[in-house]
């Protein structure tokens, strides 16, 4: 760079390998060393060195050889290795790795053969050992500590965890690779100068780790029946201290059928409970997950036992480990560190067909048990919040658990609180039931610090909608059309979310790990709100704001002015559906005593929740604990809410938000 009065300069290298094939330039009739008729040559910028990469992650030179290597994230099939060379086209879009890329059918004759450089690794969508979902490069090793490893390529699967290594062999060849280890989260690759060590950063953890030797853990016991959680492995019934519990919406595990369990080991230890945040739990607590199968689809007397899965958390943050059943069902043994993959014969629709089943590594546990998920991804108030059975009691599990001593605080009344819902629940509206779905099976990624790439929608069930940042919001990966958003109302073709749980239209299916069938139900709820009349008239606060000051940019519009002076913002009268500028219209409640009891009867705006306060000296408000003032959304319309009269006086008001 040469700055001159001012002004930034710079050159082109001379042996830059555009610069005389460029506008302008001089043709030699050559490229990458095949002969090549002027007119075949399209232009290219002579600043180019390489081309035909999709997103490089990372790149280093090799101290020795100097070799530059870079790793490249694919964009739905294959994550490639490349070393780079002058002049070289990887070929995206119209490879991915060494197959088809997306534009193959533009590509030219005799593509590879004259413009093409090979791969020199690449390897496939998924969770086993040898897969991943977003490559990170990665440096060639040349320390000290491992002589064995010395001029091998260390480089790793941000999704999968996987760490591995391997070896260039010829000019654009390479060995197996080698599973050294496993983390996920990993981002980058760094060299100690001290002595060549390998440095990793870990996103997810905020950490530097190293790669140090060692012999694999053999501190885990081998069998299930070892670890002493379950008092009869016939029929599962658990130890003295192993608490049963159930969940309102389970997370989408490829038809398995799954049981839980919790232990907190140490008796003066308890969890934090919260209402919409993560809660807070103590080192050395246990959770347990069991997954059967039906081999016969939807005929239970055919269950078969798949896994076991337990996660610890520890005063380092949490991990994972699951044991394999046997095909007796009678005992299951501890999984290898890499996790494993088999196949389940099973009957679907009077048709017999294979099942793939994945049990996922110890990394790859920790793709989705993130501090920033709060580690146990069941154990929250939305899910626990129903009628279940605690240490032999029935009824509600947030009460039970309380009652038990198992919380360090209090929960609020279960009445009050929110719970998610499922998709068979059509007493509630679509979208409603739509956002549980969201929330459970990707708000563990898709928030805000979560791990899910660069995307900018926020799957929390807390939020309003508008505050997810899904409609009509670009993505990090399009698939090459510009039409396509995250939601698109109208319109599932063009709605990446959609495609990406049913693996449409160009796009891989998510989550990526541990799954490889689709979840119907799932699939249905998500088509439904898309196509929804509702979501499709939705309205904004921008339009209501036009509609209303005829302006989206007049002062008097803005959210929290009060045009009207009744002393409801712009924003409030948005949110409730009245007139910003006329100061008698407000959102109205009808309070009526029938006999000792008191009823409060409002109507609800569409696509709003509402929950009353109840006072007895207009100065200390609660949420008014009766059935049905949980908040949850309603299609709109009346709402009448019954619970006795506590007091000579009582004051009540609401509390509406959007949802």
């Amino acid at each position: 760079m040469i700055r001159d009065s001012g002004i930034a300069r710079y050159s082109i290298p001379i042996d830059n390998p555009y610069v005389h094939t460029s506008l302008g330039g001089n043709w030699n009739g050559t490229f990458n060393g095949a002969s090549i008729p002027a007119g075949e040559l399209p232009f290219v910028r002579s600043e180019i060195w390489a081309s035909g990469l999709r997103n490089p992650w990372r790149m280093s030179f090799d101290s020795v050889s100097g070799d530059l290597w870079v790793a490249d994230v694919g964009g739905g099939q294959r994550e490639e290795i490349n070393i780079i060379t002058r002049g070289g086209n990887y070929g995206w879009a119209l490879r991915e790795g060494f197959v088809n890329g997306p534009k193959s059918a533009q590509a030219p004759a005799n593509f590879d053969t004259l413009y093409g450089t090979r791969p020199m690794h690449d390897y496939t969508r998924g969770s086993g050992p040898t897969q991943g979902n977003s490559i990170t490069g990665g440096i060639v090793y040349r320390g000290s500590r491992f002589p064995a490893l010395v001029g091998s390529y260390i480089y790793a699967d941000y999704v999968s965890g996987n760490i591995w290594s391997i070896r260039r062999s010829g000019l654009n060849g390479a060995t197996t690779p080698v599973r050294l280890t496993g983390e996920a989260g990993i981002v980058a690759f760094g060299r100690d100068p001290s002595n060549g060590d390998v440095l990793l950063a870990n996103l997810s953890s905020d950490r530097i780790r190293r790669l140090i030797g060692g012999v694999p853990s053999t501190g885990y016991p081998a069998t299930l029946s070892e670890t002493g959680i379950f008092a009869d492995l016939a029929d599962l019934s658990p130890n003295p201290g192993i608490v049963s519990y159930s969940v309102n919406l389970p997370f989408w595990s490829d038809f398995g059928q799954k049981r839980r369990w919790f232990t907190i080991p140490t008796l003066n230890q308890t969890m934090t409970w919260s209402r919409d945040g993560e809660w807070s739990f103590p080192a050395g607590q246990v959770w347990i997950k069991h997954f059967d199968i039906e081999l016969t689809r939807g005929n239970p007397a055919t269950r078969r036992r798949l896994e076991t899965r337990l996660l610890v958390r520890n005063s380092g943050g949490s991990y994972g480990v699951s044991y394999r059943w046997n095909d007796a069902g009678t005992e299951a043994a501890l999984v290898p560190e890499e996790g494993v993959e088999f196949d389940v014969n099973i009957v679907e629709n009077s048709t017999p067909r294979v099942q793939r089943w994945s049990i996922p590594s110890r990394a790859s546990c920790l793709t989705c048990h993130t501090p920033q998920a709060g580690h146990a991804l069941s154990s929250n108030t939305r899910q626990l919040n129903l009628t279940g059975n605690v240490n032999g009691f029935a009824g509600n599990q947030l009460t039970l658990l309380q009652a038990a001593g198992y919380f360090s605080n209090v929960p609020e009344h279960a009445d009050v609180l929110p719970r998610h819902l499922r998709p068979d629940e059509t007493g509630f509206p679509t979208e409603a039931r739509m956002r549980s779905y969201l929330a459970v099976n990707c708000a563990y990624c898709h928030r805000s610090g979560g791990t899910g790439g660069t995307s900018p929608w926020d799957a929390r069930p807390e939020l309003a909608l508008n505050q997810m940042r899904m409609l009509n919001e670009p993505a990090a990966n399009n698939g090459g059309n510009t039409a396509n958003r995250l939601i698109v109302p109208g319109s599932t073709v063009h709605s990446i979310i959609l495609n990406r749980v049913a693996a449409t239209n160009g796009f891989t299916r998510m989550p990526p790990l541990a799954t490889s069938e689709f979840d119907q139900p799932g699939i249905a709820l998500l088509t439904e709100w898309i196509n929804s009349t509702a979501l499709q008239n939705r309205p904004t606060f921008n339009a209501w704001r036009l509609a209303q000051f005829g302006s989206i940019t007049s002062p008097e519009g803005e959210p929290g002015a009060d045009a009207d002076g009744d002393g409801s913002s712009n924003a409030a009268e948005f949110t409730a559906g009245t007139s910003p500028l006329d100061g008698t219209s407000f959102l109205r409640s009808v309070a009526a005593a029938v006999g000792s009891n008191i009823t409060i009867t409002l109507n609800v705006p569409p696509n709003r929740s509402v929950q009353v306060e109840v006072s007895t000296d207009l100065q200390t408000w609660t949420l008014w604990n009766v059935p049905g003032n949980q908040g949850l959304a309603t299609p709109g319309g009346s709402l009448t809410l019954t619970g006795p009269a506590l007091a000579p006086q009582q004051f009540f008001r609401t509390r509406l938000r959007e949802n």
